[in-house]
């Protein structure tokens, strides 16, 4: 009884945050929450991590493969790797990968690679429509420490982003 009063208390502050958070800034909640997951789904559609982003080696190398000791190669299989360089101030992989895994477990996400750059994006994404210079790890270590398995991984995201925004 208690846990359900605390979550309606919270829920409803979440919801005036919000309410104060649009009067204030003109966010809209729901439109960042669903660009962001659009801006992922888009992104990892067709290609996760395309192949032609390393064009400028050889363009008339065999498609049949990533090349041997190439460096884009590493980073196609390790979709951790990439999230470390793609997040704002590189933050480790032994910083990143437990929370990403954590969170995949609450959401009941399968970690397949696809998935966890799915998740990576979106961070990004949302890092890009941050109007305060909200970090992805920040955004993370949010959704891993206050993230609830009663909204979708999108609405934690965009609920994360608007608190730490008006935080901030």
């Amino acid at each position: 009884m208690i846990h359900s009063s605390m979550f309606q208390f919270l829920e409803a502050l979440i919801v005036n945050n919000i309410k104060l958070n649009k009067k204030m800034k003109n966010i809209n909640i729901k439109t960042t929450a669903i660009f962001a997951f659009f801006i992922t789904l888009v992104s990892c559609s067709n290609n996760p991590l395309p192949n032609n982003s390393t064009s400028n080696s050889s363009s008339n190398s065999s498609s049949n493969g990533p090349p041997e000791n190439s460096r884009s190669s590493v980073r196609e299989e390790d979709p951790y790797e990439v999230m470390h360089v793609a997040f704002e101030g590189m933050p480790a992989i032994s910083t990143i990968k437990p929370m990403i895994e954590a969170i995949m477990d609450r959401y009941n996400m399968p970690k397949t690679n696809d998935n966890i750059l799915k998740v990576g994006n979106m961070l990004v994404s949302m890092r890009q429509t941050s109007t305060v210079g909200l970090t992805e790890i920040e955004l993370l270590k949010h959704i891993y420490q206050h993230g609830s398995d009663r909204v979708t991984l999108a609405q934690q995201a965009g609920i994360s982003a608007t608190l730490l925004e008006t935080s901030k």
